[in-house]
């Protein structure tokens, strides 16, 4: 399934387009993760890729998986030392005025039983 979602490949990197939905590290509830695809991306490699950074289940985007271990300890390393920058875009419901802008909105992690867990706006929330 994975395969099909390739932006980027080259020899010590694989860049995915992982859809919402999908948990990078395997759920406790034993649902289907990243980890259950990787098999399907070696791409003549004998290793499976390994994750570099994680995306939430319920956000889509470009996944970093590293080939190797060298590489991996390299992109590591370089998220670690803030020179990765992130971009994030988010769809709104309503209008909005102006065509592309900031969102500043610290966020809170909210979980029910009924819902399970969801991010909000909360003043009090985490501006990251």
């Amino acid at each position: 399934m994975l395969s099909d979602h390739v932006l980027f490949i080259d020899g010590e990197a694989i860049v995915v387009d992982k859809p919402s939905g999908l948990p990078v590290d395997p759920p406790r509830d034993g649902a289907l993760s990243v980890e259950n695809h990787l098999g399907g991306l070696t791409f003549g490699f004998k290793r499976w890729p390994t994750a570099v950074h994680r995306l939430d289940r319920d956000t889509s985007g470009c996944l970093l998986l590293a080939r190797n271990p060298k590489a991996h300890a390299r992109f590591q390393q370089a998220f670690e030392q803030g020179l990765v920058e992130k971009t994030y875009r988010a769809v709104l419901e309503g209008d909005v005025d102006g065509d592309e802008g900031t969102i500043d909105l610290p966020l809170a992690k909210v979980s029910t039983h009924k819902d399970g867990w969801r991010m909000v706006g909360d003043a009090n929330g985490n501006r990251r």
